[in-house]
């Protein structure tokens, strides 16, 4: 089987939500980035964190933090392209 690269879209503006930056929110006492790795990173091979804001407090948790490269905040599917062109492995989830 080959190795899987995960991506974890945790960018955007947060409009709906006051700019609050959503992977940071709490979700039963926890941010919702820490809900999501521990299910994915058993998953793949490796992970990486897609974020344009507090990439530091991203950082932490132990993976690489990919920001968009396309400029602007153009939406989740410029996480993906940052994503893919980081991604180590063949096969790639979000």
């Amino acid at each position: 089987m080959s190795a899987v690269s995960g991506i974890v879209l945790a960018g955007g503006q947060g409009r709906r939500m006051g700019g609050a930056d959503k992977g940071l929110q709490l979700l039963r006492g926890r941010p919702m980035i820490e809900w999501v790795l521990e299910r994915l990173a058993p998953q793949v091979s490796e992970v990486m964190v897609n974020a344009n804001q507090n990439l530091e407090r991203y950082g932490k948790y132990g993976h690489r933090v990919v920001p968009d490269e396309i400029a602007g905040f153009a939406g989740p599917l410029a996480g993906l392209h940052a994503g893919l062109k980081a991604a180590g492995h063949p096969l790639v989830v979000t």
